[in-house]
């Protein structure tokens, strides 16, 4: 018998994606349970997950899928064959807001109240969601949106013949994590000229150049594509 949590954790980004089912949600409060509150990450299987959601295997694996194609999780494995499962990591980070005394809290996209460590109480404003909000939506907006996110979408294909294969909000998803990773809080400009860097180094290899059609395999295939391709160290940067 599984142990359950007092409570889980939902942030407003996957409360509003209407591209997810209410079951989505819950188990996503329960990865970050497992790799925030409980342990320090989620290794969960597919069954544990479903006997704390009162679901059969299979609905936590449809789940699974759809909450990493949206980008809001990262399942880890053992090999390439994706057969061994080693933890499942919740992307969605939450941010600080500070009390008039100056402490710090964390609160996600969608918690009202939280407490300090002395336990005084303070309420996330509506400018707080709403910066959240207007992130996500920048993240996926085609129009308008992020422009670094934009340009490289744009470069993408055009080293694929004006092409890019699965849906844009999962590409733009991938885009915005592979510019985190590549330094984009500190250098926007130069994490995007990085992440067009990986991509002109996955179009130039042989094995890379034929599957580098979206941002999910780019960012997940990193690593593989730098150590096979000639670009200098001094341009491209493993995370």
């Amino acid at each position: 018998m599984v142990t359950h949590p007092d409570f889980i954790q939902i942030p407003c980004q996957l409360l509003i994606d209407e591209a997810l089912q209410p079951s989505d949600r819950v188990l996503y409060g329960y990865i970050y349970w497992f790799e925030h509150l409980k342990n320090e990450k989620c290794t969960a299987s597919n069954p544990t997950l479903a006997e704390l959601m009162k679901v059969d295997a299979g609905s936590v694996q449809n789940s699974l899928n759809r909450l990493e194609e949206r980008g809001y999780i990262e399942r880890i494995y053992k090999d390439e064959s994706r057969r061994v499962r080693l933890e499942i990591r919740s992307l969605v980070a939450f941010k600080h807001v500070s009390s008039k005394n100056g402490t710090k809290h964390k609160v996600s996209s969608n918690d009202g109240t939280v407490s300090s460590n002395n336990d005084t109480h303070v309420s996330s404003n509506d400018d707080q969601n709403k910066s959240i909000v207007k992130e996500e939506k920048l993240i996926r907006s085609t129009v308008g949106g992020n422009s670094e996110i934009n340009e490289c979408i744009s470069y993408l294909k055009s080293k694929n013949h004006g092409m890019m294969d699965g849906t844009q909000a999962e590409n733009r998803r991938y885009c915005w994590l592979l510019l985190g990773g590549f330094g984009y809080e500190k250098d926007k400009s130069g994490a995007a000229n990085i992440v067009k860097a990986l991509i002109e180094a996955a179009a130039a290899d042989s094995f890379h150049g034929k599957n580098a059609t979206t941002f999910k395999y780019l960012y997940y295939n990193k690593a593989k594509i730098i150590n096979s391709s000639k670009v200098t160290k001094q341009k491209v940067i493993t995370i």
